[in-house]
């Protein structure tokens, strides 16, 4: 008995010690990021909200086809897709939500682009880093 204790209390000690692995959201960090929109498609927009996945919304207003944005400061952080909601000048609505960012990595703080496409009443996103 003398000698099964030690062995039970280092693995017990040992178990505790080890780096439990990330399965939430609660435990990535965000950095600051600023995000602009680059309207590729043939849709002039008159209205574009976006969001780059951590609730934080910004209106971007009107972006004409063939136009990009300001860049927003996004202070939760984001990652590279997400929530984009845009209305074009025929009043059609094009929207891309996100089921979920399981397993994503968030974006260092920096300059991104949103790029929108689409035709044929598509619509879609891509990512680039500025």
């Amino acid at each position: 008995m003398i000698r099964v204790l030690p062995v039970f209390l280092l693995l017990l000690l040992s178990a505790c010690t080890k780096k439990q692995e990330c399965v939430s959201s609660d435990c990535l960090e965000f950095h600051p990021i600023h995000l602009r929109v680059e309207n590729t498609t043939s849709y002039d927009f008159t209205s574009l909200e976006v969001s780059p996945g951590t609730g934080e919304m910004h209106d971007y207003g009107i972006l004409a086809s063939g136009d990009t944005s300001a860049y927003f400061l996004y202070n939760d952080g984001g990652f590279h897709y997400g929530t984009i909601r845009a209305i074009t000048n025929a009043n059609d609505t094009f929207a891309l939500f996100p089921i979920d960012y399981a397993g994503e990595t968030p974006l260092e703080g920096g300059y991104y682009t949103y790029v929108l496409s689409g035709s044929n009443g598509s619509f879609w996103s891509s990512f680039r880093e500025d």
